[in-house]
């Protein structure tokens, strides 16, 4: 379920998730326009424990590619999700997210740039609960510099394969799946300060381009209309 909570407005919306879905989400955001500061509260009891020895790092060597997280980011032109999860054992060094050589590290930035197309994350940090927040920009090659938080777990499980000589399905090896939670919306050239404190994401007052304007984000104006 998610639930989302404005102080500036009191109302509560709820949307019920598919029957199917394995998981519940609960996102508790909380506004305070008065201060300009953002806090999300994020509990995911759902997520398995996160793998601290995983081969691969958002903030030091060897890097997740960032085509890699990339793949996992909703187009502008679109909405909701639609690629929610990759295997990294096998996306990693793989010729679709090709190739380390294309992977520019200006810490704590890790982009990467393709025919006038940018796209680069940084690590914020760690809730309690496991979850990994990015905060992600994207540039098609205009004025316009969009940025994201994106939210990411790291779960082990295994696929199955058809083994001919004995005629059955069985398990394969284990795979590590880069799985996406969900995107926070920040605006085009948003600037301003992250904080993660426990399970608290802490978005500070915009002083990007369209500070206190209308047209940056949800995260860009003053108004307390947002949610």
């Amino acid at each position: 379920m998610l639930r989302y909570v404005s102080k500036t407005n009191t109302r509560r919306r709820n949307i019920s998730p598919e029957t199917k879905m394995k998981h519940k989400i609960l996102l508790t955001l909380k506004l305070s326009f008065l201060f300009s500061v953002v806090f999300l509260a994020i509990d995911t009891p759902l997520a398995k424990e996160s793998n601290t020895d995983q081969p691969y790092y958002f903030d030091k060597q060897p890097y997740i590619h960032p085509k890699i997280v990339q793949a996992l980011a909703t187009w502008l032109s679109d909405g909701g999700d639609q690629i929610v999860s990759i295997n990294l054992l096998e996306s990693q060094g793989s010729n679709r997210f090709c190739c380390k050589s294309d992977i520019k590290v200006s810490t704590p930035v890790v982009s990467f740039s393709e025919d006038g197309e940018q796209f680069g994350y940084s690590y914020i940090g760690i809730t309690e609960s496991g979850v990994h927040l990015l905060y992600t920009y994207s540039s098609g090659g205009g004025s316009g510099v969009f940025k994201h938080i994106m939210l990411v777990t790291m779960e082990t499980d295994y696929g199955v394969e058809f083994d001919e000589k004995h005629s059955v399905i069985k398990a394969t090896n284990q795979r590590l799946l880069l799985k996406k939670l969900g995107e926070v919306v920040l605006g085009d050239r948003w600037s301003g300060e992250l904080e993660i404190v426990g399970n608290d994401l802490i978005i500070g007052e915009d002083r990007g381009w369209y500070a206190g304007s209308n047209y940056g984000g949800p995260f860009t104006s003053k108004r307390g209309n947002t949610v």
